[in-house]
């Protein structure tokens, strides 16, 4: 059977498709084409604007209207803040939970014809462990290490769709890193709904950590530089200094407060400083959301 899946939103809702994608080739599916005629689709929906909600109704019509006779699967941010929903034509609503679950789910709907709906709150619940050995095509690769937000700011549904702070264990984020290097990917994205916050579930263990950790036991990571600010962050964790000092990294800065990062780039993390990474530089910016090692 052939299934097309299509994702909105953000790296989190890329990594949870292509993780979807190979559960559904590991029991034999064929991945194809959204554009084509498939007997099954799934729409990895967003919320977080208006825009993204008329989006992914729209992209969930189309499905719909493409093949009436498809499993039409919704999940995802903009089904978990509209548990209420009802759309004709969409056999299976999953919220941002049990995403791991749908090819089980969507074999259950071919055998009993029966909807299913999926629904309750994020918070308060477990990672919900995944795990990539290779993303297909593709030299970059993501890893997604944290879920969630504690800022419940007033003007973001994010807390409410997508539960509170919970981080991956970091011997499960090192042995998807190590492997993803060993399958050839050349770029890893550390991702999360607030990456920076990974670990705050965890007194004793924080991003900075597992930073360290991944630099350490990477063996393919090899020298690379970073700022004065990221130098002294990195000298709060025990350890990690002598082994950066050892390893020969430069910490100048440059015009523009652009700095060379040959190996290792850090973006997108919440403390005193924001990067954004345009192939080999790191420029400083305002809002830091993703953690990259080049390898």
């Amino acid at each position: 059977m052939k299934v097309g899946i299509y994702t909105l939103g953000c790296k989190v809702n890329t990594y949870e498709s292509e993780y979807v994608m190979s559960l559904f080739k590991e029991k034999g599916y064929t991945i194809s084409s959204f554009d084509d005629i498939c007997d099954i689709y799934i729409i990895n929906t967003c919320t977080v604007t208006n825009q993204s909600d008329s989006k992914s109704r729209k992209i969930i019509n189309q499905a719909i209207r493409k093949n009436p006779q498809a499993c039409i699967v919704a999940m995802g941010c903009y089904v978990e803040a509209n548990k209420d929903i009802n759309i004709e034509g969409v056999d299976i609503l999953i919220g941002n939970k049990d995403k791991s679950k749908v090819v089980n789910l969507v074999e259950e709907y071919l055998l009993h014809k029966n909807k299913i709906r999926s629904l309750y709150s994020d918070l308060g619940s477990e990672f919900e462990d995944m795990e990539i050995k290779t993303f297909e095509g593709r030299t970059r690769a993501f890893v997604k290490i944290q879920d969630g937000c504690n800022n419940f700011c007033s003007y973001c549904i994010i807390p409410y769709v997508r539960g509170d702070v919970r981080s991956k264990k970091k011997e499960d984020v090192l042995r998807e890193v190590n492997n993803l290097v060993k399958n050839g990917h050349k770029e890893v994205v550390l991702t999360g709904i607030h990456t920076g916050h990974y670990g705050e579930d965890n007194d004793n263990y924080k991003f900075p950590d597992l930073l360290k950790d991944i630099i350490m036991n990477v063996k393919e990571t090899e020298d690379f530089q970073m700022t004065d600010t990221f130098k002294e962050m990195f000298g709060e964790v025990e350890g990690l200094s002598g082994y950066v000092a050892a390893k020969n990294v430069s910490f100048d800065m440059v015009a523009s407060n652009m700095v060379l990062a040959d190996k290792i780039y850090i973006m997108d993390y919440e403390w005193t400083f924001d990067f954004a990474v345009p192939l080999k530089y790191i420029l400083y910016r305002s809002i830091l959301l993703n953690a990259a090692l080049y390898v």
